[in-house]
């Protein structure tokens, strides 16, 4: 591989043994730095080595989750390691992104990889969008299985609704974790920032709260949905029971006539095989009667 020249950016997705051997002897990265960028677990936060003179910022964006079985919109994060050297930025990441992608065909015009605080404020500003994107998604989704939960609650729905919930999670712990991140980067101290990327910075984390509020939001109104569900699921074995309770209340009324003509009982009324089936019959009735008239069985 060629020497990189001064003031360029170098894009490694997934890298092989070879690939991580060059970056730490011929581009200088620091091994931890690089064992961070490359760690799936990693969340969004900034390590600073004075010595090298290299920083590392971790932002977690999202992805859709192809592995899902649910047959609906299922997302997850991924962490995206961005190395900036004195002449250079390297951006690591485990798996092929969008963003990267968006960077690299040059759809953002007039990106300066010399700028270093631009070309980072440029790719959150991406990511932030994705995000409210997917999040949309996600409000429309949960929209389509609330009305159907709400006809017939089935384990499907239930499930489906689980997994919303699952990638609303992913979500929010990682806006916040790179909400902080940006807000570190304010001061300047990290990365240098001017007017313009004083501007834009603030449009980056703008976007950020704006996504936030919303996965609050629909986090919240899954909780109501599921809450709902659970009310009704409780309302429903209540019915239940109480059916039961009646059904068994009536059936256990030929026992008990049957066990005193059966038990050899003297003085009892007509001694005829007909008469504790008739009465049977005619006490069953009467009490079931009784609790429909009274509500109890229905």
């Amino acid at each position: 591989m060629k020497t990189p020249e001064p003031g360029c950016w170098i894009s490694v997705i997934h890298p092989d043994v070879h690939e991580i051997t060059w970056l730490k002897n011929e581009i200088g990265i620091l091994p931890e730095f690089l064992q961070a960028a490359l760690d799936p677990e990693e969340t969004s936060h900034i390590d600073i080595d004075q010595e090298e003179n290299q920083t590392l910022i971790i932002a977690d964006y999202c992805l859709k989750n192809t592995s899902s079985s649910q047959g609906i919109l299922s997302c997850t994060t991924h962490p995206l390691g961005l190395i900036f050297q004195e002449t250079r930025i390297i951006t690591l990441s485990i798996e092929p992104n969008p963003f990267i992608e968006q960077l690299e065909q040059g759809k953002i015009r007039s990106l300066n990889t010399q700028r270093k605080t631009e070309f980072f404020l440029h790719l959150m500003f991406s990511i932030s969008q994705k995000y409210q994107l997917y999040l949309r998604q996600i409000e429309a989704e949960s929209e389509r299985i609330s009305d159907r939960l709400y006809k017939n609650i089935s384990n499907k729905g239930i499930s489906e609704m689980m997994e919303l919930d699952k990638s609303l999670i992913y979500f929010s712990a990682s806006l916040n974790a790179d909400e902080n991140t940006l807000q570190k980067i304010r001061n300047g101290r990290i990365l240098p920032i001017d007017e313009e990327d004083h501007d834009l910075l603030d449009d980056v984390l703008i976007e950020y709260q704006q996504s936030l509020d919303m996965c609050t939001i629909y986090t919240s109104i899954n909780e109501r949905v599921s809450n709902g569900c659970n009310s009704i699921l409780s309302n429903n074995m209540n019915d239940i029971m109480k059916k039961l309770t009646v059904i068994t209340i009536v059936m256990s009324i030929p026992n008990m006539i049957y066990g005193f003509y059966g038990m050899n009982v003297g003085d009892l009324p007509l001694p005829y095989a007909w008469f504790p089936f008739t009465f049977s019959i005619i006490c069953c009735i009467i009490c079931w009667i009784y609790f429909q008239i009274s509500g109890r069985y229905k």
